[in-house]
């Protein structure tokens, strides 16, 4: 705009460049975005015993986990992520499964109760996520923890690994 043959604002118009732009490790916005877990996980359990271990029965591809000193106790996410199921099954009964990206899940199985986390809702590592318990298909109140790889649990592709080999049990 040029007033008495002084420029007093102008304009340099650019062409619109498309792009995502991320910041910190994960969060909420108008658009949820989600950038995964640490990559190291913690017990899900405070004073943690494993009452039973990777194949401690045939197709047992997960560790029991107990609270030494309280039998409902908290449970705790093993590593930051987003939760992407909260349900209950005959087996499992109270479970969910949070994603830490990179094809990584993990799986708690047998709250006392629905877990209050959402679908969808973002995790920190080391937030309480539940109660342990013993719903489902269960003889003692404890958590069944797995650790999925290389994609979604249950598809044809994902495979359990052994959670002993990242916790150090």
């Amino acid at each position: 705009i040029l007033t008495d043959g002084e420029e007093i604002s102008s304009v340099t118009t650019v062409q619109p460049v498309q792009e995502v732009v991320r910041i910190g490790t994960g969060g909420y916005g108008d658009d949820f975005y989600y950038e995964g877990g640490t990559g190291s996980f913690q017990w899900p359990a405070k004073h943690h015993k494993v009452i039973c271990g990777w194949l401690c029965y045939t197709g047992h591809y997960a560790i029991d986990i107990v609270d030494r000193y309280k039998t409902y106790s908290t449970c705790y996410a093993a590593d930051s992520g987003k939760c992407i199921d909260n349900s209950y099954d005959s087996i499992g009964g109270y479970h969910i499964t949070i994603s830490h990206g990179d094809n990584v899940y993990t799986y708690y199985g047998h709250f006392r109760q629905k877990s209050a986390i959402k679908v969808g809702e973002y995790v920190e590592k080391g937030q309480a996520i539940g109660r342990i318990g013993m719903t489902g298909y269960a003889t003692c109140p404890h958590i069944h923890f797995e650790i999925w790889v290389e994609g979604r649990p249950w598809t044809a592709a994902a495979h359990r690994i052994n959670p002993c080999t990242q916790l150090g049990c």
